[in-house]
């Protein structure tokens, strides 16, 4: 692909299929933006190859910033741990943004806001032995498919095959580049499963409501392929990482997560909410830690 040094391309979710997704990128355009709040955990180092043993615990955006710099010199590349929300999308500034996150709560923030502003961009998806890829420009939009569902399968349900991470991020990379060069993207839903490839119509023209809010403060659920339960919040927040490490023992701090220790239950705290559960099986327990820990919002 020619002339797309000049062109700049934001890449969110940093997991098996966004590292992929990035250095594929980094090939094509002349600017990237890397953005994942999350850091690696030593689960995620047997199905997101990129990563190593020596970069458990770092942020994925600054791993991923790091290898690729050492690797394509030539191209500017920034780095932005944060959450995505309703108020910090709004700092990504690029001409087109490639999801490869993991929840349907920020797909439809960055569907929300490209269609507000007229920016294109490209959802993939890849879980198990399936990959999907769907490019929006304007003729429908992540509402119009999805409606108000709120989860999907995603790998830390049913795990996700390599190989199939890399071909959905070949493809999803193949239309942001269709898009970048001004030529025609595919129109529906692109579907690989088991090394055949398809594309399933969406029908022209966006009526899509929106989605209802959730009023529910918090859920908890068990991870399927790793160790331990997810506490996801139902809005979006901000917790006071500050108070949190006086309440509670601290094990790792960086400026956006901390891994606390209560109960003999180690905990991986988001700064936007997520919590993680390393271990224990008691949910009554898990649930009055998430409530204590969500005590602390901003």
């Amino acid at each position: 692909m020619a002339g797309l040094s000049g062109k700049s391309a934001a890449v969110i979710g940093l997991g098996a299929l966004g590292s992929v997704t990035a250095e594929l990128l980094a090939k094509s355009v002349g600017t990237i933006v890397l953005i994942d709040h999350d850091i690696v955990e030593q689960s995620n180092l047997e199905r997101q190859p990129f990563y190593d043993k020596g970069n458990v615990n770092k942020l994925k955006c600054e791993v991923v910033y790091e290898k690729l710099m050492k690797r394509y010199s030539k191209i500017i590349i920034v780095s932005r741990a944060v959450h995505i929300d309703q108020q910090t999308i709004k700092e990504v500034n690029a001409d087109i943004i490639l999801d490869c996150t993991d929840n349907f709560e920020t797909r439809f923030v960055i569907n929300d806001y490209c269609k507000k502003n007229n920016i294109p961009w490209v959802h993939a998806a890849a879980t198990g032995s399936i990959g999907v890829v769907v490019p929006f420009t304007g003729n429908y939009c992540f509402g119009c498919i999805y409606g108000n569902k709120k989860k999907g399968l995603t790998c830390d349900d049913s795990g996700i095959m390599i190989e199939v991470a890399r071909k959905t991020a070949q493809i999803q990379v193949d239309e942001a580049l269709k898009i970048l060069n001004g030529k025609p993207c595919t129109q529906g839903m692109i579907r690989f499963v088991g090394g055949v490839i398809d594309t399933l119509a969406i029908k022209d023209g966006c009526n899509c409501m929106g989605r209802k809010e959730n009023n529910v403060q918090f859920t908890l659920s068990k991870c399927t392929t790793r160790a331990g339960y997810s506490a996801k919040p139902s809005k979006n927040m901000k917790l006071n990482l500050g108070k949190i490490k006086e309440k509670f023992t601290t094990l790792i701090e960086t400026p956006i997560v901390l891994v606390i220790k209560e109960n003999d239950i180690e905990i991986v705290v988001h700064e936007y909410g997520e919590l993680l559960f390393k271990s224990g099986t008691d949910e009554e327990l898990m649930n009055k830690i998430a409530k204590k820990v969500y005590s602390f919002k901003l």
